[in-house]
Protein backbone atom coordinates (compact mmCIF):
# COMPACT_ATOMS: atom_id res chain seq x y z
CA UNK A 1 0.00 0.00 0.00
CA UNK A 2 0.84 3.50 -0.68
CA UNK A 3 1.60 5.80 1.41
CA UNK A 4 0.86 9.61 0.73
CA UNK A 5 2.86 12.37 2.29
CA UNK A 6 0.00 14.81 3.89
CA UNK A 7 2.63 17.98 2.67
CA UNK A 8 2.47 16.21 -0.89
CA UNK A 9 -1.39 16.06 -0.35
CA UNK A 10 -2.15 19.21 1.44
CA UNK A 11 -0.09 21.04 -1.53
CA UNK A 12 -2.21 19.49 -4.27
CA UNK A 13 -5.46 19.91 -2.50
CA UNK A 14 -4.44 23.82 -2.66
CA UNK A 15 -3.63 23.66 -6.38
CA UNK A 16 -5.18 25.50 -9.21
CA UNK A 17 -7.52 22.48 -9.40
CA UNK A 18 -9.39 23.45 -6.44
CA UNK A 19 -9.37 26.96 -7.32
CA UNK A 20 -10.92 26.04 -11.19
CA UNK A 21 -13.65 28.07 -12.25
CA UNK A 22 -16.22 26.31 -13.82
CA UNK A 23 -17.95 29.55 -15.04
CA UNK A 24 -17.84 29.92 -18.52
CA UNK A 25 -14.78 31.70 -19.59
CA UNK A 26 -14.36 35.26 -20.87
CA UNK A 27 -12.20 36.60 -24.08
CA UNK A 28 -10.67 39.80 -24.45
CA UNK A 29 -10.27 41.64 -27.56
CA UNK A 30 -8.37 44.98 -28.74
CA UNK A 31 -5.15 46.45 -29.46
CA UNK A 32 -5.06 48.94 -26.33
CA UNK A 33 -2.59 47.49 -24.37
CA UNK A 34 -3.19 50.36 -21.52
CA UNK A 35 -7.10 49.84 -21.85
CA UNK A 36 -6.23 45.15 -21.92
CA UNK A 37 -4.21 45.62 -18.83
CA UNK A 38 -6.66 47.67 -17.08
CA UNK A 39 -9.24 45.55 -18.64
CA UNK A 40 -7.73 41.87 -17.44
CA UNK A 41 -6.62 42.99 -14.29
CA UNK A 42 -10.47 43.88 -13.68
CA UNK A 43 -11.08 40.38 -15.02
CA UNK A 44 -8.59 38.88 -12.33
CA UNK A 45 -9.63 40.45 -9.47
CA UNK A 46 -13.37 39.59 -10.34
CA UNK A 47 -12.23 36.26 -10.71
CA UNK A 48 -13.28 35.61 -13.95
CA UNK A 49 -11.95 32.66 -16.22
CA UNK A 50 -9.84 34.67 -18.87
CA UNK A 51 -9.83 32.23 -21.97
CA UNK A 52 -7.98 34.35 -24.14
CA UNK A 53 -6.67 37.85 -25.18
CA UNK A 54 -6.01 39.06 -28.72
CA UNK A 55 -6.05 41.34 -31.36
CA UNK A 56 -9.16 42.60 -32.48
CA UNK A 57 -8.24 41.78 -36.24
CA UNK A 58 -7.65 37.89 -34.44
CA UNK A 59 -10.99 38.16 -32.40
CA UNK A 60 -13.32 36.02 -35.18
CA UNK A 61 -11.06 33.17 -35.34
CA UNK A 62 -10.48 33.00 -32.00
CA UNK A 63 -13.96 32.94 -30.96
CA UNK A 64 -14.17 30.38 -34.17
CA UNK A 65 -11.96 27.99 -31.46
CA UNK A 66 -13.70 28.89 -28.23
CA UNK A 67 -16.39 25.97 -27.44
CA UNK A 68 -18.77 27.77 -24.92
CA UNK A 69 -18.38 31.46 -23.61
CA UNK A 70 -19.81 33.44 -20.81
CA UNK A 71 -18.25 36.87 -21.44
CA UNK A 72 -16.72 38.04 -24.39
CA UNK A 73 -15.38 42.18 -23.49
CA UNK A 74 -13.81 44.13 -26.40
CA UNK A 75 -11.65 46.98 -26.11
CA UNK A 76 -11.41 49.28 -29.41
CA UNK A 77 -10.35 52.35 -28.72
CA UNK A 78 -9.98 53.78 -32.27
CA UNK A 79 -9.44 50.51 -33.84
CA UNK A 80 -12.45 49.85 -36.14
CA UNK A 81 -13.82 46.37 -35.27
CA UNK A 82 -15.56 44.74 -38.70
CA UNK A 83 -18.70 44.41 -39.41
CA UNK A 84 -18.89 40.87 -38.78
CA UNK A 85 -17.16 40.72 -35.98
CA UNK A 86 -19.72 43.34 -34.51
CA UNK A 87 -22.88 41.40 -36.31
CA UNK A 88 -21.64 38.00 -34.52
CA UNK A 89 -21.19 40.08 -31.20
CA UNK A 90 -24.68 41.30 -31.28
CA UNK A 91 -25.96 37.57 -32.13
CA UNK A 92 -24.35 36.51 -28.94
CA UNK A 93 -25.75 38.78 -26.36
CA UNK A 94 -28.73 38.86 -28.26
CA UNK A 95 -29.28 34.63 -27.36
CA UNK A 96 -27.80 34.84 -24.40
CA UNK A 97 -24.88 32.75 -24.94
CA UNK A 98 -22.65 35.73 -23.98
CA UNK A 99 -22.87 38.89 -22.09
CA UNK A 100 -20.85 41.06 -24.48
CA UNK A 101 -19.09 44.79 -23.60
CA UNK A 102 -17.84 47.27 -26.14
CA UNK A 103 -15.71 49.75 -25.14
CA UNK A 104 -14.67 52.57 -27.52
CA UNK A 105 -13.68 55.92 -28.36
CA UNK A 106 -16.23 58.39 -29.48
CA UNK A 107 -15.43 58.51 -32.82
CA UNK A 108 -17.24 54.68 -32.76
CA UNK A 109 -20.26 55.76 -31.41
CA UNK A 110 -22.54 55.55 -34.25
CA UNK A 111 -20.80 52.62 -35.37
CA UNK A 112 -21.31 50.46 -32.34
CA UNK A 113 -24.51 51.87 -31.60
CA UNK A 114 -25.89 50.74 -34.79
CA UNK A 115 -24.25 47.23 -34.74
CA UNK A 116 -24.61 46.45 -31.30
CA UNK A 117 -28.06 48.26 -29.74
CA UNK A 118 -30.44 45.47 -30.59
CA UNK A 119 -29.25 42.50 -28.58
CA UNK A 120 -28.15 43.98 -25.10
CA UNK A 121 -24.40 44.47 -25.11
CA UNK A 122 -22.73 47.28 -22.78
CA UNK A 123 -21.58 50.05 -25.04
CA UNK A 124 -19.09 52.34 -22.98
CA UNK A 125 -17.45 55.78 -24.81
CA UNK A 126 -14.24 56.11 -23.47
CA UNK A 127 -14.66 54.61 -20.27
CA UNK A 128 -12.98 54.80 -16.71
CA UNK A 129 -12.19 51.80 -14.08
CA UNK A 130 -15.17 52.53 -12.17
CA UNK A 131 -17.61 52.48 -15.05
CA UNK A 132 -15.55 48.76 -16.09
CA UNK A 133 -16.27 47.45 -13.33
CA UNK A 134 -19.68 48.45 -13.31
CA UNK A 135 -19.92 46.78 -16.81
CA UNK A 136 -18.50 43.50 -15.59
CA UNK A 137 -21.52 43.27 -12.32
CA UNK A 138 -23.92 43.19 -14.95
CA UNK A 139 -22.43 41.67 -18.17
CA UNK A 140 -21.60 38.80 -14.86
CA UNK A 141 -25.45 38.90 -13.91
CA UNK A 142 -26.13 38.46 -17.45
CA UNK A 143 -23.55 35.57 -17.77
CA UNK A 144 -24.66 34.00 -14.90
CA UNK A 145 -29.00 34.48 -15.91
CA UNK A 146 -28.43 32.79 -19.20
CA UNK A 147 -26.34 29.01 -17.85
CA UNK A 148 -29.29 28.87 -15.88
Amino acid sequence: MTRVDPAAQSAFSSSAADTYSLARPALLFGDDSAALSSTSALLDAASVRLADQTSIADAANRLDQQIAVGLVWLECGATIPSDGLLDRLARLAETGEAAVVACASPSLIDLLYARLDQGGPQILIDPDDNQRAAALAVALARADRSSR
